[in-house]
């Protein structure tokens, strides 16, 4: 009888525990499918957000690019307009000329830029000599050059003029604007001014006379010192390091050295940044102008960490093949991407948090319907036949609820019956009358206290 009675009891735990375990399932369905969520979430995020840095950071180096190429730019501007306005000293008087040609070349350094020197070379006998006689006068072959460049004291200008520089109609550059008519931007090169040596370029354009005749050129030097100053002025970038290659590898530009401008890049370290030029010039030339870039991580060379170099072509007036370089530490290329993707993961996990909330809720409230018939039934099995179930939905759990209140009225008006009638005939009072209408199995009792009337 126990055996049976611990048997009879099992089912009833059982189904105390269905609702619990639905909403263990169904949270630990909803929490894994919420964490695969914030997983692709963070993950896509996260790609995004990578992408967007690399854009960020190629979109700086171009910028600083510009301000850096902006000052050669305008020099070769103004070097053009300059070698336009001495299209009429062929006519001017010879006694004249170099005058002229001095005031002009003065009005060049001091319409400023900065630059330490501006020249003019002219074509054989094409100026007068230092006496104002043209060649039909003197009759000496004369290849005239001026140079201008501040004195040391920075109060006025000291003047270098030849007769003699024919070595200059030999050079690469004058032969090249001689035949091609089109300015020429010269490579990078160490030149010594005042006793110290300055990384420079020369800005050269060609010199025409109203009949369109060459007559020589003319151009400015610019020392690549004075770019230095214009590096990092556009970036938030605390550790950004920017470095500039020529074509050959020589160094420009370094905004953490300026000890290893002017030299290769194999002397200081920079072989990386030498192949990386060479790649990103192999590059095709996207539908915009600017978005040609290699990203590569590595070492930063201005702080000596890991760090991230993005490098982009450097051209003036596509004269040049040059390179800008730009690095920033990996922590800090990668520091916005970690904390943009923890503020998402943390609103996606609050938001995870409230929706598993919600739903343990709603299951909590569909289900306590079951947990209430269930309760009910353990007292029906333990033999309480008063049970009411007050659930009034229309779904199954409804109709499951009516029946087990069916089921209670009809068990509690039978044994009251069957009670009634046995009491009567404990009195002997044999003369009975069933009042209920007995149903299904509970017919062979009604025909048995019948018979017994």
């Amino acid at each position: 009888m126990l055996h049976r009675e611990k048997n009879a009891k099992l089912p009833t735990a059982d189904r105390s525990s269905l609702s619990k375990k639905i909403i263990s399932k169904m949270a630990v369905i909803t929490a894994g499918i919420f964490l695969l969520t914030i997983l692709m979430s963070a993950f896509l995020a996260a790609r995004a957000l990578i992408r967007v840095n690399r854009e960020k950071l190629a979109a700086a180096a171009y910028e600083n690019a510009f301000l850096v190429a902006n000052d050669i730019e305008n020099a070769y501007g103004k070097v053009i307009g300059f070698a336009g306005s001495l299209r009429n000293i062929s006519t001017l008087d010879p006694k004249e000329q170099r005058n002229a040609i001095d005031t002009a070349l003065v009005g060049l350094l001091e319409s400023g830029g900065g630059y330490p020197t501006a020249f003019a070379y002219f074509e054989q006998n094409a100026i007068a000599d230092e006496n104002g006689d043209p060649y039909e006068v003197h009759r000496r072959d004369i290849a005239y050059e001026a140079v201008v460049y501040p004195n040391e004291e920075q109060t006025g200008y000291v003047f270098e003029k030849h007769e003699d520089a024919f070595d200059n109609y030999t050079k690469e550059y004058y032969m090249q604007i001689k035949e091609t008519g089109k300015p020429y931007v010269m490579d990078p090169y160490v030149y010594e001014l005042m006793g110290k040596n300055i990384m420079m370029i020369s800005i050269i354009a060609p010199v025409f006379d109203a009949q369109g005749e060459f007559l020589g050129v003319t151009g400015v030097d610019m020392g690549l010192n004075n770019m230095q100053e214009q590096l990092l002025v556009s970036t938030n970038y605390k550790t950004a390091h920017l470095a500039a290659l020529a074509e050959d590898g020589t160094v420009l530009v370094d905004s953490a050295d300026v000890e290893k401008v002017g030299l290769p890049a194999a002397d200081v370290g920079f072989e990386k940044l030498e192949s990386y030029a060479h790649k990103v010039y192999e590059m095709p030339q996207g539908t915009y102008e600017n978005s040609r870039f290699l990203i590569k991580s590595g070492k930063n060379f201005g702080t000596g960490k890991s760090g991230m170099t993005v490098t982009i072509p450097f051209t003036i007036s596509g004269k040049t093949a040059w390179s800008l370089h730009m690095a920033v530490n990996s922590s800090e290329f990668y520091w916005a991407i970690i904390e943009s993707t923890g503020k998402l993961t943390f609103l996606v996990v609050l938001l995870g948090v409230i929706l598993l909330y919600t739903v343990n809720r709603m299951i909590q409230r569909y289900l306590e319907p079951i947990q209430v018939i269930t309760e009910k039934a353990a007292r029906l099995e333990e033999g309480d036949l008063n049970i009411q179930i007050d659930i009034c939905s229309q779904d199954e759990l409804g109709q499951l609820s009516q029946a087990f209140n069916h089921i209670s009225a009809v068990l509690s008006s039978y044994v009251k019956d069957i009670s009634e009638q046995l009491s009567k005939m404990a009195d002997n009072h044999m003369d009975i009358a069933i009042t209920q209408n007995y149903i299904g199995d509970f017919i062979p009792i009604q025909m048995s206290i019948e018979k017994i009337s």
